[in-house]
């Protein structure tokens, strides 16, 4: 219970730090920003990891990248969250790609949103919640939103660096 209080929390202090740099951004005819960040560049890796590795059925990894205390929060049944045991065991809820990654790194917390295409190519919209543990990062909980068609990206989209 603790931990779902903080993820709420940092979720809380995300999307008002997202609301903030929104109302401070840039003219919408700037150029736009393309160099990906550290924390961009370290969390998409380990995304991609975490999907191999899941798909692939490689145990350690999987254990290595995923707390034990795993939940995904599904849009459609926030207040029933899904384990890990069953997320694993559902293929259907993984899928590929980090489109238009933003990474808020808090130090032994880190949170990662990004469009996710999945194997039926629809997209979702993630936002996940990373913990430090020793030397390693954990997924602890993954928020997930199914996109409207119109919302979803129609090409491999070079990330922004806001946000």
């Amino acid at each position: 219970m603790k931990a779902n209080s903080l993820c709420a929390a940092l979720l809380s202090s995300a999307l008002a730090v997202v609301t903030i740099a929104g109302a401070t951004s840039a003219p919408a005819n700037a150029a736009p920003q393309v160099s990906m960040t550290r924390s961009m560049v370290v969390f998409a890796g380990l995304e991609r990891e975490l999907a191999g590795a899941s798909s692939g059925h490689d145990q350690a990894a999987t254990d290595r990248l995923l707390s034990p205390d795993f939940e995904l929060r599904p849009d459609a049944h926030p207040g029933e969250p899904t384990t890990r045991a069953d997320w694993l065991a559902d293929g259907a809820m993984r899928g590929s790609g980090t489109d238009e990654i933003s990474v808020r790194d808090l130090g032994d917390v880190a949170i990662a949103s990004f469009i996710m295409k999945t194997p039926n190519s629809t997209s979702r919209y993630v936002i996940d919640v990373w913990k430090k543990q020793g030397n390693d990062w954990q997924l602890l909980t993954r928020y997930q939103s199914a996109l409207p068609a119109s919302d979803a990206p129609t090409e491999d989209k070079a990330p922004t660096g806001k946000g």
